[in-house]
Formats: C-alpha cells, structure tokens, sequence
C-alpha cells in the first residue's frame, strides 16, 4: 500500500507581503526615531521656539502609526504562509461601530484646535488628536465604499492598503523627482540665458546666506521671480498635469499587483479605493505636520483624502474591466477622468496658494480663480464623496445580481 504525501505549494505571494510589511514598518519606526531626536534635541536647545519642535512630535507620532497600520498586513500574511487561521473584525461589529465613528470627528477637531492653539504642552496631546482628525475620514469612507459588497480576505484587504501606504509612494516620488530634475535643468538653461536675472539671483542667494535680508526684504526680493507667468506656468505644468499622470497611474499599484487574480470590477474598485487610502494617510502624515493653522490644514488633508479615494478606486475598477472583460476604454475613460479631476485639484490649490503669496501683485486672472478655489475645492470634495457612495450602491446591486444569477444557475443544475 503506497502513502501519496500531499505537498504545500509554497505562497510566494503572502512571503513577499510579509517581507515586504515588515520592512516597510521597520524602516518607518526607525525614521520616526530620528524625527523624534530631532525633537527632543529642538525641545532643549530652544524650548521657547515651539516651531523648531512640535510639528517633529506629531510627524513621530503620524510615522509610528503608519508602522503599526502594516502589522495586520505582516500579520495575515504570516498567518497565511503557517495555513494559521487569524480573525477578523466581525461583519456586524463593524456594521454597528464603524458609520457612527464619524461622529468623532467635531469633538477631536475641537480639542484638536484648542491644542494647536495653547501655548504651553499643547503640543504633548496633539500628536494624538492630530492622527485621529486624518485617520477618521479615511477609515469612514472606506466603510462607505465596501460596505455590503463581497470582497477578499482581510490578508488582500490589509495588503492592498499597505501597498498604498508605503510602496507607491516610494515608487511616485522617485519618479516625480526625476520629473522635477527635468524642470531644473530647464530653469537653468532658462537663467543662464539672462545674464542679468542670473546676476540679480547670486546676489540675492549671498545676502540672504549672510543674513543680511530681513523677512520683508526677503519678500521683496522673491517677488518678481515668483511672479513671473514661466514659474506659474511651470509649476502648473508640473502639479496639475504631471504629478496627476503619474499619481493615477502608480496610486493603483496594489490593483495592478492582482491583474492575473479573478477579480470582478466592483473587487477592483475596493481594491483602487483602499490603495488610495493608504496613499491618502501617507501624504496626511508627511505634509500636514505643521501646526499653524491646524484645523484648515487638517480639514483640507480631508478633502485630498477622498480625491484620492475617489480617483484610484476609478481607476482600479476600470483596470479590472479592461483586464478581464476587455473594456480598454473603460480604463482609458477612468484614467482620463481621474487625471482630470485630480489636475482640477491642484491646479484650485496651486492658484490659491500664488494668489496668497502674491496678494496685490497677482495678475487679475490668478487673483480671481484664488478667490474661488476654496469654493471650487469644496464642490469637488463633495463630489468625490458622493461618488464614492453612489458607485458603492450601483456596485452592490450589481454583486446583488451576479451572486442571484449564480445561485439560479445552480439550482438549475
């Protein structure tokens, strides 16, 4: 009698997921370490400059956090190599605790607000009302965006907005990088054929080198460089066409890692949706750390968030239409359109931005769109959110329907 030994295959998949969670929360503990150095080393050198290190101490916490956010990720993954069954957060937990959580969030923004704004150990307590403040949005909308839908495992779930969090933020800033290498040679070829405008620029650098402009000063001096229509432009040029085209592209890396895997569109827009979260939290925790105008940064870092949502679980739903229906237009459609709407964005904050900086001195046209980009910003987070709302129905009708066809079809059989 022969005894057929059964050989697991090995999951090369759920190894590199660990690995790579591991090291992703390892690197991010180890950064926020020497941020918290920085800190502490602010904190008693010039205790009565709070700038030099409160912003420090909510960029730790916000970077601690972002490393413990990978753990279920490593951890399902681990569980997964072993054949070790770990639980997830019951359906009807989460059904009864997680629309409610929003409620939250006005209480932590108004502590949140009163710390920023306290001049003495305020900043001791921020850090954490700081990360609730971006972490809520983020987590609602992700229970508005799945719920009732039939998805994967909580290994892809966790996977996929760990891929978000840490691997295509890495690989869009690379890539913007060299982009931005581009527009500085640019810029330099640009100055050196205006021997005067080089000339008035090396000055300037040695004087403001040696201290001898004051803020005002400096100002004055900026101004015309910063005002010329070529930096406007380019910086258009850059933030509203560029970084869209690339951020849309890469935003979906965790979709793309799952092409080959039977996946249904309503799959790749939980997929798109919850990479575009973890790339939301990630660009929450490293460009929201300053704590002057707290409550509008952390308000606006809302709006991005569901922008970002929004726009890859497009995006991630039109890849698995073209990948496993066919539909390349569909894929073209949503890229188009996600570019679209995310160059919008940036191009309301851009204008506002110069349109600030430059007060007075801003051309009419800039003057008048930074008068309606707050609104015009405004109308779009609210149309991400309601697109994130309606897809989730049409998406769970259509599930509805498949799982109803499916069943009849077996019934018949």
């Amino acid at each position: 009698m022969q005894s057929s030994v059964i050989t697991k295959k090995t999951d090369w998949f759920s190894i590199m997921q660990f690995g790579f969670s591991l090291l992703g929360g390892i690197l991010l503990s180890i950064l926020a370490f020497i941020v918290f150095t920085a800190a502490v080393m602010n904190l008693f050198g010039n205790p009565h400059d709070s700038s030099g290190y409160e912003g420090f101490f909510i960029l730790t916490g916000g970077l601690l956090t972002c490393a413990l956010l990978l753990c279920p990720s490593a951890g399902y993954a681990l569980a997964q190599v072993f054949d070790f069954h770990l639980p997830s957060l019951p359906t009807r937990t989460a059904q009864k605790i997680l629309p409610w959580i929003i409620l939250v969030l006005p209480v932590d923004l108004i502590i949140g607000n009163w710390l920023s704004n306290l001049a003495d150990f305020g900043w001791i307590f921020l850090p954490g009302f700081h990360i609730l403040a971006l972490g809520i949005p983020i987590l609602w909308m992700i229970y508005l965006g799945t719920s009732h839908i039939p998805s994967s495992s909580p290994q892809r779930r966790w996977g996929l907005f760990s891929v978000g969090l840490t691997l295509s933020p890495l690989v869009i800033i690379v890539i913007e990088m060299l982009v931005i290498g581009v527009f500085i040679l640019a810029a330099i070829i640009w100055l050196s054929s205006d021997a005067q405008l080089l000339n008035d620029l090396y000055q300037f650098t040695q004087e403001f080198n040696n201290g001898l402009l004051n803020p005002e000063e400096v100002y004055e001096k900026v101004l015309p460089y910063v005002s010329h229509p070529i930096v406007y432009l380019a910086t258009m040029a850059f933030s509203s066409l560029m970084v869209p085209l690339i951020e849309e592209a890469i935003k979906p890396l965790g979709v793309w890692f799952l092409l080959r895997k039977k996946m249904s569109p309503a799959e790749g827009f939980i997929a798109g949706l919850l990479c575009g979260a973890g790339y939301g939290m990630f660009e929450n925790v490293t460009l929201s750390y300053n704590t002057q105008d707290w409550l509008s940064t952390v308000v606006g870092r809302m709006g991005t968030s569901l922008i970002h949502m929004a726009t890859t679980g497009f995006v991630g739903w039109g890849l698995i239409c073209a990948w496993q229906h066919k539909k390349y237009l569909q894929l073209l459609a949503a890229y188009l359109l996600a570019v679209s709407v995310h160059g919008l964005w940036n191009g309301l904050a851009i204008t506002f931005g110069f349109a600030s900086l430059l007060e007075n001195h801003a051309p009419i046209a800039i003057e008048r769109v930074g008068l309606a980009a707050p609104s015009g910003l405004f109308v779009l987070a609210i149309a991400a959110f309601l697109f994130i709302v309606i897809s989730n129905r049409q998406l769970r009708k259509q599930s509805a329907g498949l799982i109803e066809n499916l069943n009849s079809h077996q019934v018949q059989e």
